[in-house]
């Protein structure tokens, strides 16, 4: 007869077992979203800003929209 024994279920504090492998597993799925983001998007975009700004001329830009007439503070003949 004790080769035929089965294990007992679970009675007690089973929902309590549930929450708590819930909520580690929700832990570690956010962690796992923060880093992908963070690699995945964020510092793809940093080093895009960057190398925008590193050949970026703000004087040459303002003098083309004074030209072309885009702005009131600043005529074609500003420049």
């Amino acid at each position: 007869m004790a080769a035929g024994t089965i294990t007992k279920p679970q009675l007690r504090r089973l929902l309590e077992s549930r929450i708590k492998s819930a909520i580690i597993g929700a832990c570690l799925f956010s962690v796992a979203t923060g880093v992908a983001w963070k690699f995945g998007v964020s510092e793809p975009r940093k080093r895009q800003y960057a190398e925008f700004y590193k050949t970026y001329d703000a004087d040459a830009k303002l003098k083309i929209m004074c030209e072309a007439g885009l702005m009131e503070s600043c005529g074609p003949k500003d420049f």
